[in-house]
């Protein structure tokens, strides 16, 4: 939350517009379905893609105390709008019933890309987000990140979000053995401070149990790309189940209970991707990742 505005500022225009649009995956309904990153990039235009949104409100008080006021809430219906023009997106919006943000190039809106990720910001430093960077990272079906609204205030809500090509369940593989390798980004309110965090994703399946490994959680600072210390507390393991080509898994570790939101994306499921949310004794996190084969 506050951690972004001093740098974020310098970054131009991100058009967000805030309230509860409400979460309906009838929206963008005009557009094309998202099949690829290498197809959408090639032949350019807009397009829609179903996705997960894990998000929480929270508050700052007058001496810079971060709260968490409500959820997180989990939301398997969000939707995201996509458009593409000389082989790069020229906008992103994102929907779930909680708010609507939209980056637009036409509005002037501009970034920064870090390793792996892209941090944009609306002008006056009130709205942030960061996604990951599809080329850096090799994902062709999906794309994940983190975005925080209300920084200018004394409240607002902070996300995470998962979108792609959903595999269709009859593409979902019924025999064998997979194994993905990726990274999360999320954020993290302990003792009333708040950071950005990073870490290590294993997903491994049979396709119809799942587990999950998050490792090596660090905090750092987005805008520098620069590590602030590591919090092995946040790294977590889920065991779960599949149902059709998503799949639900518990965090049950020492000291952490919460929940992971995952979906497979891609023919045959070559990516996955998701959401989680967890709570420590001190801490409440929430975050998002990708990982493929």
């Amino acid at each position: 939350m506050k951690y972004f505005i001093l740098s974020a500022s310098a970054l131009s225009l991100l058009a967000a517009c805030g309230g509860g649009g409400g979460s309906d995956r009838a929206a963008f309904s005009d557009r094309a379905e998202f099949v690829s990153f290498a197809e959408a990039q090639s032949e350019g235009g807009e397009y829609r893609a179903d996705g997960t949104v894990t998000s929480a409100g929270y508050e700052i008080s007058s001496d810079g105390t971060v709260t968490i006021t409500d959820g997180p809430d989990t939301e398997r219906d969000a939707v995201a709008g996509l458009s593409f023009e000389d082989g790069v997106i020229s906008a992103l919006a994102v929907r779930d019933s909680d708010a609507d943000i939209t980056l637009a190039e036409e509005n002037g809106d501009g970034m920064i890309v870090t390793d792996g990720y892209i941090i944009a910001a609306t002008e006056d430093g009130d709205n942030v987000a960061i996604v990951a960077d599809t080329d850096q990272l090799y994902y062709n079906y999906q794309s994940y990140g983190i975005w925080q609204t209300g920084l200018n205030g004394d409240s607002g809500r902070a996300a995470a979000g998962s979108f792609g090509a959903e595999t269709a369940s009859d593409q979902m593989p019924d025999t064998g053995t997979a194994s993905y390798y990726g990274e999360s980004v999320g954020q993290v309110v302990t003792d009333g401070v708040d950071y950005a965090t990073q870490s290590s994703v294993y997903v491994g399946t049979d396709f119809e149990d799942v587990y999950v490994s998050s490792a090596g959680t660090y905090a750092y600072d987005p805008i520098n790309d620069t590590y602030v210390e590591g919090r092995s507390d946040l790294d977590f393991e889920a065991t779960g189940s599949i149902d059709g080509s998503g799949f639900s898994a518990e965090i049950a570790d020492a000291g952490m209970a919460g929940d992971v939101a995952g979906q497979f994306y891609g023919p045959g499921a070559q990516e996955v991707g998701g959401t989680f949310s967890a709570v420590t004794d001190d801490s409440e996190y929430l975050g998002s990742f990708g990982a493929s084969q």
